[in-house]
């Protein structure tokens, strides 16, 4: 059998994570996404009748594409998510707009007869998701949850009896577990508000929206990079690459009042917190926001690069990601330019940063952390 073989109730589909290779321990399905699918085939849920269907965090589309025939839509909020979802389905001819995908700073469109969730990392973006959906089910829509039994805290199940009414789980099967909920219009459901906090030594705030990084403080990597920043006066053009709110570009755009800047995340949610920040606190450099896989859908060059970047896909640890961002980053910034990065001391960047960068240096380091800096982008 194929490794990229997804077998379900509803046909077999061949399925690749956005950025596959054979070493990657990553796959684009799970066992909660089996137990989602199989049980809605055990209820009689037939795609051909084209029942109102909403999927929320479906990964790399397995979901989407298993059920494409009842023309679902997928509400998520990771951009590689939606690319995943895309190439998935050219990968099996497929048309595109078969499933329609819903940015998680937006709110669905419809009212739904099913929802499907696969349960996210962050308690705030669940949070989130299930308040909005009071807004988009009735009492007899079939919501079901899914998750593998590791990742499923007990928080989670309380989440969904406080915002969505009467749960229940299954028994495990192959690691994974089911959360079935039934919708009760009389509880009281209010938004959670966003999450306001300063930046030490600045008259700066920062708004942070669910499910973005360091939700209730400023990250300590990041206040470490903040505290040793370089002069960029000679900046004409700054990238806070992998966003979250903003906080590296802010500060670093009040610090810079010539320069451009530019922010980007994977997440719609981060980016949407830092188009908020940026306009909390008034300042008038010019700046542009971007979704994207990393810097793939950015077009220019900058001539500074801030960066932390994260050593976590969903669950799982590796340095995949910051790989990807130092090649980025080598592509996109100017000759003269220079890529400064704040990590954990155990990663040991700097041999990735020289395969990219032909000199690189340690600039800061403390108990925790390193900042190095790149420059002179290309082959070390």
């Amino acid at each position: 059998m194929s490794d990229d073989l997804f077998q379900t109730a509803f046909g077999e589909f061949h399925l690749q994570p956005l950025h596959h290779h054979p070493r990657s321990p990553l796959q684009a399905w799970n066992a909660a996404d089996d137990l989602l699918l199989q049980e809605l085939a055990n209820r009689g849920y037939a795609t051909d009748t084209h029942p109102r269907t909403l999927l929320v965090n479906d990964g790399a589309g397995a979901l989407g594409i298993a059920l494409h025939n009842a023309q679902p839509q997928s509400w998520n909020d990771s951009f590689s998510a939606h690319l995943a979802l895309q190439k998935n389905l050219q990968r099996n001819a497929l048309p595109e707009d078969c499933v329609h995908f819903i940015p998680a700073h937006q709110s669905p469109d419809a009212i739904y007869d099913c929802v499907l969730i696969q349960l996210p990392k962050t308690l705030s973006l669940l949070e989130h998701q299930l308040t909005q959906l009071r807004n988009h089910v009735h009492e007899n829509t079939l919501i079901i949850g899914g998750g593998m039994v590791k990742h499923m805290a007990k928080s989670m199940i309380e989440l969904f009896e406080k915002i969505i009414g009467p749960t229940h789980t299954s028994l495990a099967e192959k690691k994974a577990r089911l959360v079935f909920a039934q919708f009760n219009p009389a509880l009281p459901a209010t938004a959670p508000a966003p999450v306001h906090y300063a930046i030490p030594g600045s008259p700066l705030q920062l708004v942070n929206l669910a499910n973005v990084f360091s939700r209730q403080q400023l990250d300590i990597g990041t206040r470490f990079l903040l505290e040793q920043l370089p002069d960029l006066k000679g900046a004409r053009s700054i990238l806070d690459l992998g966003c979250g709110n903003g906080a590296l570009g802010i500060y670093a755009g009040w610090k810079n009042p010539q320069a451009t800047l530019h922010f980007t995340d994977d997440s719609f949610l981060a980016v949407q917190s830092a188009r908020e920040s940026l306009a909390l606190n008034r300042l008038e450099n010019p700046a542009h926001f971007h979704c994207g896989d990393g810097l793939e859908q950015f077009d220019g060059k900058v001539d500074a690069i801030l960066c932390n970047p994260p050593f976590h896909e969903g669950n799982k640890v590796h340095t995949e990601i910051a790989a990807r961002m130092f090649r980025d980053a080598a592509r996109h910034l100017n000759p003269e330019g220079t890529f400064y990065v704040v990590a954990n001391r155990h990663l040991d960047y700097l041999p990735q940063l020289r395969t990219r960068f032909h000199h690189c240096q340690l600039i800061a380091s403390n108990a925790k952390f390193v900042i190095l800096g790149a420059s002179k982008p290309g082959s070390g």
